[in-house]
């Protein structure tokens, strides 16, 4: 379908909507005026979508600044709890951050999303510290993440190909070295400071990737490919993947 005729097919409104949004989900206490500069919007518009979206406490107003409300948790919890991924994932990400006694590490499980990975669900320990853990709904890059890399080498080549920036050298390189250690990716440096990590794909009934596996910490890209932890990895993202294709 053409870009002309989906935009035939949007709502406007609804899409300025989301645009706003997304935007707090990343920026919270925006004004609106910096909200209308940042999306290019009219900001008139945006005060108008604004009030319209508290009716719902889809987003709270303190003083002349904004932010997400109840109404968003209730979405986004309702998309997690619905999602067969992390009902099937994470049983295998509790088994392995049980392993991770003596790590300072998370366990997570991300869902694919287009050009990034999203966090559906992390498990940690009290050794983990607290700036280490993404929360749940943070995007990172499908092309430089261990998440993003294990889902990319399970993919076959012609779809790679569609993934922005998947064939860049440095990325074909990391995708061939991911699928020569069969599935697992490694990141010595992570999306946040200090942070390196190890991922597995999950794929459903095709065969095809959805999301990962992910353990992330204080040099876990540093444990081999043969270690426990990379083979307890491997072995939970096989059984999560099974269980998917089956249901």
């Amino acid at each position: 379908m053409s870009t002309t005729s989906n935009r035939r097919r949007t709502v406007s409104s609804v899409a300025k909507a989301t645009a706003v949004l997304r935007f707090l989900g990343r920026r919270p206490g925006a004004s609106s005026g910096v909200i209308a500069h940042e999306l290019g919007l009219d900001r008139t518009t945006v005060h108008r979508l604004l009030v319209t979206l508290a009716e719902d406490d889809l987003v709270v107003r303190t003083g002349s600044r904004w932010q997400l409300g109840t109404g968003a948790i209730s979405l986004g919890g309702a998309y997690v709890d619905q999602s067969r991924l992390r009902q099937i994932a994470l049983p295998y990400a509790i088994d392995l951050q049980r392993t991770l006694v003596q790590q300072r590490g998370v366990v997570s499980i991300d869902v694919w999303a287009g050009t990034e990975m999203m966090v559906l669900e992390r498990v940690w320990n009290r050794r983990t510290p607290l700036s280490l853990i993404l929360g749940v709904g943070s995007r990172v890059g499908v092309t430089r993440t261990a998440s993003g890399l294990a889902v990319l080498a399970r993919l076959p080549d012609e779809l790679v190909h569609e993934v922005p920036g998947a064939t860049d050298p440095e990325t074909a390189a990391a995708i061939e070295a991911t699928r020569a250690r069969g599935g697992l990716a490694t990141v010595a440096r992570g999306v946040l400071p200090g942070l390196s990590a190890m991922a597995t794909a999950i794929t459903d009934s095709r065969g095809l990737p959805v999301g990962s596996l992910v353990i992330a910490g204080i040099d876990i890209s540093q444990q081999p490919g043969t270690s426990d932890m990379a083979r307890s990895l491997q072995s939970a993202s096989r059984k999560a993947s099974s269980e998917l294709a089956a249901r």
